[in-house]
């Protein structure tokens, strides 16, 4: 998009240079043996209508692209929020049920997904002609919130340490650690903590979307569909592609 704002800029320079020079021919009259200011009139005015044609279409491929990578930031943003709902959830289940063993990969399971989207909101060239607020809000989340996902995520592998020093001190065969051991109730907390802060601000992300663009979002919609997960002990082995990926 950025080259595609930078496209716009610089033929808006020429189309603008050559309407002054077609006006300045059409209101002052001179004639040479082999030119004229009819033939400049009509040679510049040839050259402003072309650059105009140009103009007009790099302005729809720019509203065309810059649609598609707002449509694109706000599907990401959404499975963000489900992403932080579902470790919620899944934390809340070992915190209720404080004598079952928690797995290692409680918070790494799905890292890979994490990650990608995390990065893919990263890179996104989104620019904007005019400073809306919700490119300036985008803008805040990538410089702001996104260190902030990658810090989450790398904290993620604590609990596998915690869970690993917690069999070293108890010195137990086939020692299973559970919510009720402090270091890993520790680590869920702060998990869960953390996560509820970052999924705020992804939630104040999407309001703006829908407050910008009311009739292309419904994030109320969403964010119910969203929050109505309900996850018990016996569906935390079954797969959750289908609900970070599906409405």
């Amino acid at each position: 998009m950025s080259e595609n704002i930078k496209n716009i800029k610089w033929f808006s320079i020429i189309t603008a240079f050559f309407l002054v020079l077609t006006y300045i021919f059409s209101i002052v009259e001179f004639k040479y043996d082999f030119i004229s200011s009819n033939f400049l009139f009509t040679a510049f005015g040839g050259v402003f209508a072309s650059f105009c044609v140009v103009l007009i279409m790099e302005i729809i491929k720019y509203r065309i692209t810059k649609k598609t990578v707002e449509d694109s930031i706000y599907q990401n943003l959404v499975m963000l929020y489900k992403y932080f709902v579902y470790e919620l959830q899944n934390s809340k289940v070992y915190k209720d049920n404080k004598m079952e063993s928690v797995p290692e990969n409680l918070y790494t399971a799905k890292e890979q997904l994490f990650v990608s989207i995390c990065n893919y909101i990263r890179f996104l060239d989104y620019c904007s002609i005019c400073k809306s607020v919700l490119f300036k809000e985008i803008s805040r989340f990538k410089n702001e919130e996104i260190p902030c996902l990658d810090m989450h995520i790398n904290k993620a592998g604590y609990l596998r340490i915690a869970i690993l020093q917690t069999k070293i001190n108890n010195n137990t065969p086939n020692c299973q650690p559970t919510y009720s051991d402090i270091m890993v109730s520790n680590v869920i907390n702060k998990m869960m903590s953390d996560a509820e802060i970052r999924s705020k601000a992804i939630d104040g992300l999407l309001n703006i979307f829908e407050s910008s663009f009311p009739k292309r979002y419904n994030w109320k919609n969403d964010k119910k569909i969203a929050n109505a997960i309900s996850v018990t002990l016996e569906s935390l082995n079954t797969t959750t592609a289908d609900f970070l990926i599906n409405d």
